[in-house]
């Protein structure tokens, strides 16, 4: 079973859970299990969908990123957003990987199954990579 977070509603209609992660390998399962648990209300393919969209940018932002890693999970009442901040400054690149490759097709998921998605720097330094579903496409994004 599941066990619901908490999220604080804000001015804008959105309501958030935010946590920071270390720079190791747990954290990407961590960031799924934040995620899951902050979405219950979802139907379980739209959940599964958003858990996996999120692992394949935290990965990133692990592997390629500067820690600390935070992930922002925002749920309104026509989208779903996550939001990936790392520190370090290397913006994104989608890699054409080989069929052997181990590695390289994370932004290519993304980019197939969100609805929308994006990185932009920080002010502060570093960068945020987001995707967002609107509940019922992703219902149907496997269709």
């Amino acid at each position: 079973m599941t066990t619901p977070v908490a999220g604080a509603a804000g001015s804008d209609g959105w309501t958030r859970v935010s946590k920071g992660f270390p720079s190791h390998p747990a954290s990407s399962g961590a960031a799924r299990r934040l995620v899951d648990r902050a979405l219950t209300h979802l139907d379980d393919e739209t959940r599964g969908l958003v858990t996996l969209l999120t692992s394949e940018i935290v990965t990133n932002a692990l592997i390629h990123g500067k820690a600390p890693v935070s992930v922002t999970a925002l749920w309104s009442a026509v989208a779903v957003r996550v939001e990936v901040t790392d520190e370090g400054s290397a913006m994104p690149v989608r890699l054409a990987a080989g069929p052997d490759a181990r590695q390289g097709r994370g932004l290519l998921v993304v980019e197939a199954l969100a609805e929308r998605w994006g990185a932009e720097r920080l002010a502060s330094g570093g960068k945020v990579v987001w995707f967002e579903l609107s509940p019922d496409r992703a219902a149907g994004a496997g269709t």
